[in-house]
């Protein structure tokens, strides 16, 4: 489809796009039949592997439980902690004991990129 802008016509999407993508298509077919796609995708809910391992609920716990649960792991952290980085770090010991490829469910508001203030 081509669409006039001032006086220059571009191809929408362009024709160089349509070879990286059938490159990229190709590249993850070749991926799959080596077997790098072999596993299956296991679902981890964040806040239940949490509080499993921590004895600790990421929704419901207070900031001084929080910053406790990561004193009792004895990880060590290097800045001052408020619930959410408490939390983080947490989660940043257990993901390291995660292979292959998941889905993170149930990750608490806070936690999320766009769910903390300007």
């Amino acid at each position: 489809m081509n669409q006039l802008l001032g006086e220059r016509v571009i191809d929408f999407p362009p024709k160089a796009a349509n070879r990286h993508i059938h490159d990229i298509g190709m590249l993850a077919l070749c991926w799959r039949q080596l077997g790098l796609f072999a596993s299956s995708w296991q679902e981890i809910d964040f806040c239940k592997t949490i509080s499993e391992k921590f004895s600790i609920d990421p929704l419901t716990c207070t900031e001084d439980e929080a910053i406790q649960a990561v004193n009792d792991a004895q990880i060590a952290v290097g800045e001052k902690l408020n619930k959410a980085r408490a939390i983080d770090h947490l989660w940043k010991s257990l993901r390291k004991g995660i292979s292959g490829p998941a889905f993170l469910i149930n990750v608490p508001v806070y936690l999320e990129a766009e769910g903390k203030p300007l």
